[in-house]
């Protein structure tokens, strides 16, 4: 788990619930979010690109991991099992990078054609989620370490 290493350490979630509950949430949040990302590709005037199919395909795959590792996660808060907050922080890395990926080609395709307006508010949403989700890999890292 090296490569989590540098994130900070919190003390609780969110400045008044306990990291176990937080991680509850977050895990409970996580696995409801599902498609959200294969979801959003078609909101989009990118939806006659064939390539993007294959995308949206690898988006879904990726997100049904996310949610597994989300129930794992779970089960391993009430069995005490660190290495399922392991596995939750690696899903949802790739996860993070997935849809870091699929806002560039968003931002291109949007940018580049004449019949498509460019989102910002897409612009907007990454970064806060970007932002709540970096949180939420401190919280979920910080259990981690309490975790037996």
């Amino acid at each position: 788990m090296a490569i989590f290493n540098p994130l900070p350490n919190v003390n609780n979630c969110c400045f008044c619930i306990s990291l176990k509950w937080g991680s509850v949430i977050i895990a409970i949040l996580t696995a409801l979010s599902f498609c959200c990302v294969g979801v959003s590709l078609n909101l989009y005037c990118i939806t006659d690109i064939q390539s993007l199919d294959i995308l949206r395909h690898i988006i879904y795959v990726v997100e049904c991991f996310l949610v597994i590792a989300a129930v794992i996660f779970l089960v391993g808060i009430c069995m005490d099992k660190g290495i399922t907050a392991t596995i939750f922080l690696y899903t949802v890395s790739i996860c993070i990078i997935l849809a870091l990926i699929t806002f560039v080609i968003i931002m291109i395709y949007s940018a580049t054609q004449e019949n498509c307006t460019f989102r910002y508010d897409v612009i907007v949403h990454a970064i806060i989620s970007i932002i709540i989700w970096f949180y939420f890999l401190c919280v979920v890292k910080s259990y981690r370490e309490e975790m037996g």
